[in-house]
């Protein structure tokens, strides 16, 4: 059976002798930080579908399925290239269980791709003050951004109910902002971290090494990472209001991740 001939989704491409994409609209893809979600046309295979991965969600509507696949699973390729990552998922169709499979053996074939930068900025949501008293569907080519996916929290200081004096200890604490699954292969590490205010800035953590003459400490775990400084000032003045930017760097957990020895 010439399934390329059957369906408006496929053509065979004269060159490779593959069937290939002919219709975008048959498969949608919205690159989400954490999954895949993937939309294919009923037209796409013409085969019923039959897909069963554990870590999956499959939606049957009128016109397709809607597939959420977590990044990493369900034979989902992940590498490291150049300054991002890339994680590939590809759809492959056999013509004669009349299923749809995610292996390498079937034809004709999707592959859908999600890139996302191996570095991202993250800043503190809320300033804090210093005092000597008191604190008062997608393309190869685009790539996305896990900026807004690790949050930065202050678990003191930052509200300020609690007064900070110089030499105070400030806490920070960074980790996935969405909920991540327990072997998402994805890890981030704190790459460089400033201090700065209007009167100057302070490398706290200089190429993952804290800074020692601000007594600075960081503790790595999975999907967390709590950073520890003295609290101090570019001048001595009242007020200071002060921020916190840092460069954070992602790899994958199981070649990617090196670990720093400062």
């Amino acid at each position: 059976m010439n399934i390329c001939a059957l369906t408006i989704c496929l053509a065979k491409n004269p060159m490779t002798k593959q069937c290939e994409l002919a219709e975008p609209s048959c498969v949608q893809l919205k690159c989400a930080p954490t999954e895949m979600i993937i939309f294919l046309r009923k037209e796409l295979f013409d085969v019923d579908f039959d897909f069963v991965c554990q870590d999956s969600k499959t939606t049957e509507t009128d016109s397709g399925w809607l597939l959420t696949v977590p990044l990493g699973a369900c034979g989902m390729q992940a590498e490291h290239v150049g300054d991002h990552i890339r994680f590939q998922l590809v759809i492959k169709a056999t013509d004669d269980e009349k299923e749809v499979f995610f292996q390498s053996d079937f034809k004709p074939q999707v592959t859908t791709t999600c890139n996302f930068k191996s570095q991202a900025t993250i800043k503190s949501s809320r300033m804090f003050s210093n005092s000597l008293s008191d604190l008062s569907a997608s393309s190869d080519q685009t790539i996305y951004s896990w900026e807004k996916s690790v949050s930065l929290k202050f678990k003191n200081g930052e509200s300020g109910e609690e007064p900070l004096h110089f030499g105070d200890e400030i806490l920070v604490e960074t980790e996935w902002a969405q909920s991540v699954r327990k072997n998402f292969p994805v890890d981030f590490s704190l790459k460089n971290c400033y201090v700065e205010s209007e009167n100057g800035e302070f490398e706290i953590i200089r190429d993952g090494c804290p800074a020692r003459i601000v007594n600075g400490k960081l503790e790595n775990s999975l999907r967390q990472k709590t950073l520890r400084w003295k609290s101090f000032s570019f001048q001595e003045k009242n007020h200071e209001p002060q921020k916190l930017r840092c460069t954070v760097s992602f790899c994958l957990r199981d070649n990617s991740c090196l670990v720093k020895t400062c």
